[in-house]
């Protein structure tokens, strides 16, 4: 049984793996507070540090992690990264909020096909959602 409630998500993220300091750009695939997984077309060896960056606008959410798993799914692979830092939990509850929004953006398109920035839509998320997000 999972400790942690798992988000899912789209979101790019840059990696980067030590030692050899391969850098990539990917896509996240799910979020919780005690890591996440993300897609990539290159598997990457369980055990290995990562150093993971996701962009958020004008600011950036960096962790360092250990790979846990990496399963080959068709074309890519799924890889499972644990935090090491038990202080980011608060930073993944951020995270987990800007994934609601960003699903919330495209429920809207997708339903009354109104286009909102990432920015008018978190505005909006806020004001009818912010004080029922709890965890």
């Amino acid at each position: 049984m999972r400790g942690y409630h798992r988000h899912l998500s789209e979101m790019p993220l840059e990696l980067s793996l030590e030692p050899m300091n391969r850098r990539a750009h990917e896509r996240l695939v799910n979020i919780s507070c005690g890591g996440l997984a993300f897609s990539t077309r290159s598997g990457v060896e369980p055990g290995a540090m990562i150093h993971i960056t996701i962009p958020l606008g004008k600011h950036r959410f960096e962790t360092v992690g250990s790979v846990i798993w990496c399963h080959k799914t068709n074309d890519h692979f799924e890889v499972g990264v644990r935090f090491n830092d038990p202080q980011t939990e608060y930073q993944t509850q951020m995270i987990e909020q800007l994934c609601h929004i960003e699903r919330y953006r495209w429920k809207i398109q997708d339903e009354e096909g109104r286009l909102m920035s990432s920015e008018e839509a978190a505005m909006e998320w806020i004001s009818r959602y912010a004080n029922v997000f709890r965890h």
